[in-house]
């Protein structure tokens, strides 16, 4: 009798937990700004940020809520650009770097009804980059496996739609991969971000 009285307390736990649980597929952009200088680089020759552009994400999202609480961990695919401007002897070359992360957001907050305010921890799992600026002799790259930052914002849960905006800050150097005949170059302090998402539970 009180197995079965156990197994129906765990089972009845069990649903109500995943009553609570939503999954999400997840689209959307972003738009990172930073403040950016050229800097002398070797003798006459600088390099500059001109623009860090904005980038598209996609993956999922989990949502278990808690009485008024929340939790929403992420797993989302993160790419974005970057353009610099290179000049040697006078002669200037524009050139483009293309970043891949894996960013893993963690909310956690308060839902009124459809709406939800939150903040948390991410962490940018680096992937890949493709840039042209590595092609110029003296430079490569020195990307860290991860990095982290923090993130805050609101949303709304609307039927199966989910509509995020938030915003997003780091705790290292946007150009700390950047190494020229090895030493750092420092052109720009911690990106920002501001991110739009949709989604859509299953």
């Amino acid at each position: 009798m009180r197995k079965i009285l156990l197994t129906a307390l765990v089972a009845m736990l069990t649903v109500n937990l995943f009553a609570q649980l939503k999954v999400s597929g997840r689209i959307g952009f972003s738009n990172a700004w930073v403040q950016a200088d050229s800097v002398f680089i070797s003798g006459n020759d600088t390099l500059g940020l001109t623009n860090l552009n904005g980038g598209y994400h996609f993956g999922l999202a989990a949502q278990l809520k808690i009485k008024k609480f929340f939790i929403q961990p992420e797993i989302l695919f993160n790419t974005n650009t970057a353009d610099f401007e290179f000049s040697k002897d006078g002669a200037k070359s524009a050139l483009t770097d293309r970043y891949n992360n894996m960013d893993i957001p963690v909310l956690i907050g308060y839902k009124w009804g459809s709406v939800r305010l939150g903040a948390g921890p991410v962490g940018h799992v680096f992937i890949n980059n493709k840039s042209e600026l590595f092609k110029k002799d003296g430079f490569k790259d020195s990307f860290e496996k991860m990095n982290f930052g923090y993130i805050a914002g609101f949303g709304l849960d609307l039927w199966k739609i989910q509509v995020d905006l938030k915003y997003e800050g780091n705790l290292d150097d946007f150009d700390s991969f950047i190494n020229f005949e090895d030493m750092n170059v420092n052109l720009a302090n911690s990106p920002q971000r501001l991110i739009f998402t949709l989604g859509y539970f299953f």
